[in-house]
């Protein structure tokens, strides 16, 4: 008997998973009665939703340090809304997955942390700042920001690319993601 996979992709997956919040809840009694649907039509509310959740996060969990980093720099929600002023604030998962790769991510000659975190929150798609005002906020040349930022590209490209090879086979074998097409 095979069923069709919950999700198309791993990244759709993981993003389901890492954007799941834990104020969702199942179908009410008169939304059953009226024959409503909500959600994706695949069954992913309250506590299946939830199962669903634990199970990418298990697979999740058996990659390095590192390939755990990568997938929640790339698919956890990067900003959220601060309490105290409403305004936009990175996540806590999203930061410590910056500030993991940092601390990895060190080329020989870039020992200043705040140019590793910025540089490595560019790679993933926040931008906060220009080579020119973060070599300036630092010390440093722009030309040198710029060639770190290559440096760490690669490292970071490479590592990435291994974490969703590991990530990808995890959710396949499990049956959650369908086989790729054309691979």
């Amino acid at each position: 008997m095979s069923e069709e996979p919950l999700f198309e992709s791993t990244h759709a997956a993981l993003r389901y998973a890492l954007n799941y919040s834990s104020e969702q809840y199942g179908e009410n009694w008169l939304g059953k009665m009226q024959g409503g649907s909500i959600g994706s039509g695949k069954g992913l509310v309250g506590l299946d939703g939830a199962a669903q959740v634990g199970l990418i996060l298990a697979k999740l969990m058996r990659l390095s340090e590192i390939e755990q980093a990568m997938v929640f720099a790339r698919c956890a929600p990067k900003v959220e809304v601060c309490p105290c002023c409403g305004g936009d604030r990175e996540t806590p998962e999203w930061r410590h997955a910056v500030e993991r790769l940092a601390a990895w991510c060190i080329p020989a000659t870039v020992s200043h942390m705040r140019v590793r975190r910025e540089l490595i929150a560019k790679y993933f798609g926040v931008k906060r700042v220009e080579f020119t005002t973060l070599a300036a906020l630092c010390g440093l040349n722009r030309k040198t920001v710029a060639e770190h930022y290559a440096v760490i590209e690669k490292r970071l490209r490479g590592a990435e690319r291994s974490a969703q090879s590991v990530i990808d086979d995890l959710l396949r074998e499990s049956g959650l993601v369908g086989e790729m097409e054309n691979a």
